[in-house]
């Protein structure tokens, strides 16, 4: 199943234009907020060096009283927040990136998916379409994709309700001062 998902990732990444997938030897629905995930994310954000960390917000066990989160995605958002502040930021955590000639990084944003206190709505009017076809990519992940391509429309339509756009997708944006 390992391989059939990252199969299904790469050609959803493919889709959206992603140029690069790194995958993490992490088993799906078996991730916990570990210090080997935190130190793996830490060396990932000091290479890449993001400006912005899109993550789960850890914070949402029960989604509006209709959806428990899934518990990948709470451990996700919690150790991604955690190795990019204050882990990623400080030199003392992992002095071994630096000898392997990796600074240390300060994410200074951060989006988080699934939120129940979103505060920042972006128009996908244009890329909704682009995103369901990547999400039909993900076979073993879905049953039928007609009805997920239809619930994903509502959901970002419902979103959007009372705002400029047709489709929205909400987030929690976190701004950290220099």
């Amino acid at each position: 199943m390992s391989d059939i998902r990252k199969q299904e990732q790469c050609a959803a990444a493919a889709i959206l234009g992603v140029r690069e997938v790194e995958f993490l030897k992490n088993p799906d629905s078996d991730i916990y907020p570990t210090p080997e995930l935190r130190k793996d994310l830490v060396y990932s954000i000091r290479t890449y060096k993001p400006n912005l960390l899109l993550t789960h917000d850890p914070t949402v066990r029960i989604a509006d009283d209709s959806r428990i989160n899934h518990p990948d995605h709470i451990a996700v958002g919690e150790t991604a927040l955690t190795a990019a502040f204050p882990l990623a930021r400080d030199r003392l955590n992992y002095p071994e990136h630096g000898e392997q000639g990796l600074e240390t990084h300060k994410v200074m944003q951060f989006m988080l998916t699934g939120s129940q206190q979103p505060n920042i709505w972006v128009d996908v009017s244009e890329t909704l379409e682009r995103k369901i076809t990547a999400l039909r990519e993900h076979h073993s992940q879905i049953g039928d994709p007609d009805v997920l391509a239809e619930k994903i429309r509502e959901r970002a339509q419902q979103y959007a309700q009372d705002r400029t756009m047709k489709y929205a997708e909400r987030f929690r944006l976190i701004q950290l001062n220099r």
